[in-house]
């Protein structure tokens, strides 16, 4: 009768044991199916091992991507706002030499930079003068006086949101009256 190389090895292992009766003894069903079961957990455990080392490898340049993305968005930002940001610089040297600015342009070149971060997904949260419902989430009271949630407030400064957050909040104070006061700003104070 001739034995199999699986056989042969868990003979040779229960001898190296110093089980040396068992060594002789050919190996039952249940100790076959148990070898063979080991090589396979083995296998599945390299499998496994690989998988996870892929999985990093896959992680990490989806990070990589993801930076480079972001480098690239943000070039392309300051490329546009470089040559506004440059000008208003020029006219605000000119202003501190005491040469006349004129604040058309500079509000022209102030228009031209919120234009480029709108497009990239900044949101302004309300405009000056603009009267909404009190929202925690997107406003901040000035000091004076309660404001609770839907209350009727005066935008005084807009907020921005960006991404799904609001990194800064609109600055709101109580509306006064029964609506906008005619070119009146009030303080909230």
């Amino acid at each position: 009768m001739s034995t199999s190389l699986t056989e042969r090895m868990a003979a040779a292992w229960r001898g190296w044991r110093g089980d040396a009766a068992k060594a002789e003894a050919p190996a039952t069903d249940a100790e076959r199916e148990l070898a063979r079961l080991r090589l396979d957990a083995q296998a599945k455990d390299g499998e496994i091992a690989r998988l996870r080392e892929e999985y990093a490898r896959r992680e990490a340049r989806a990070k990589e991507e993801a930076a480079a993305a972001g480098r690239e968005a943000l070039a392309a930002l300051v490329g546009r706002v470089a040559a506004p940001l440059s000008q208003l610089v020029t006219l605000r040297h000119l202003a501190e030499s005491g040469r006349e600015v004129r604040a058309a342009d500079v509000l022209k070149l102030l228009g031209k930079i919120e234009e480029a971060l709108r497009e990239q997904g900044l949101e302004a949260v309300g405009a000056p003068g603009e009267v909404a419902a009190f929202d925690p989430a997107w406003h901040q009271r000035m000091s004076g006086g309660d404001v609770r949630d839907g209350d009727r407030v005066r935008v005084r400064f807009p907020g921005y949101r960006f991404g799904g957050a609001t990194p800064l909040k609109a600055l709101v104070s109580r509306e006064k009256g029964d609506g906008v006061e005619s070119g009146k700003w009030e303080s909230g104070e």
